[in-house]
């Protein structure tokens, strides 16, 4: 037995050395680096303690981010889910047809980011289709700067976010729906139980499990968030788009601060860590049996 054990890790040894390498210490060294004033080339390294995580806390920039951030996290999530159970809902009714329809609204998240973004943008664009079609219904009486006003960037940006990612949590949501027994609908039937009642008091409650799971890796993925903003507005205009994972790289790569830029990432970890943390409590709560 202690033989067979020796040869299963000798097995596994070179994924766990490629993992050491590629995510356990970039993160220790990245841990390291916020606690000095290291600018990412010079070979000195001067340690100053927390005074980097004192200095993002009075940096205006990054509350900037912080709150951006936030909007865009909760406004995501909460479309992604409610959109992806209303999907979920109609195509368990769809018969036949459940896998062309599931195949449609799965398949922007197979599409790489980048190139949902260069779609979008080309979208958005002053001449793109969508205001085009604006002008053509007379919905609008001039072209509107989607990515270039500053109180409609954040929003525009959130729509994309919310287009490419529905689709995947939708799968997720549909999964959860499968497990419901059929028993439990029949017998709301003979209770009298409308439509509503139905998905308010058998569906929602069981389907808080997949909701969890669905929920939870939404808020992760929009909180390191990166290639749609990046592509589509840079973090602007005016930092109106400029979310934490936008932050981090110009401070890094633009302004050779990869010190501080190293604090914040272990902030926005700290920050998902919580947000999941939280989730999980209070969603986890919600979960009834059957």
């Amino acid at each position: 037995m202690h033989r067979t054990r020796k040869i299963s890790f000798l097995f596994v040894l070179p994924a766990l050395l490629g993992y050491c390498v590629i995510r356990v210490f970039p993160m220790l060294s990245s841990f390291y680096y916020s606690f000095t004033d290291w600018n990412g080339y010079r070979p000195d390294v001067n340690f100053i303690g927390l005074e980097n995580y004192v200095k993002l806390f009075h940096d205006p920039d990054v509350r900037n981010s912080i709150i951006v951030s936030l909007v865009f996290v909760v406004a995501s999530v909460a479309a992604i889910n409610a959109l992806a159970v209303l999907f979920a809902v109609l195509l368990k009714k769809a018969g036949g047809l459940i896998g062309l329809y599931r195949s449609a609204i799965f398949l922007p998240i197979v599409i790489s980011p980048v190139a949902v973004s260069f779609i979008w943008r080309t979208m958005y664009s002053y001449d793109g289709l969508l205001n085009k079609t604006l002008l053509a219904l007379q919905l609008s009486t001039e072209q509107v700067g989607w990515l270039t006003d500053k109180s409609l960037a954040l929003t525009s940006v959130i729509i994309v976010n919310i287009w490419r990612s529905t689709g995947f949590h939708m799968v997720i949501i549909l999964a959860a729906l499968m497990t419901i027994p059929k028993d439990l609908y029949e017998s709301s039937d003979i209770d009298g139980c409308n439509a509503w009642q139905k998905f308010r008091f058998v569906t929602l409650p069981l389907l808080v499990p997949g909701l969890t799971v669905s929920i939870v890796l939404a808020t992760i993925s929009s909180l390191k968030q990166y290639d749609l903003v990046a592509v589509l507005t840079g973090g602007g205009p005016v930092n109106a788009t400029q979310i934490l994972s936008i932050k981090i790289v110009q401070d890094a790569f633009q302004y050779n601060l990869n010190g501080y830029a190293s604090a914040i990432s272990f902030v926005l970890l700290f920050g998902i860590l919580l947000a999941v943390v939280l989730q999980n409590m209070i969603l986890r709560k919600k979960e009834v049996e059957y």
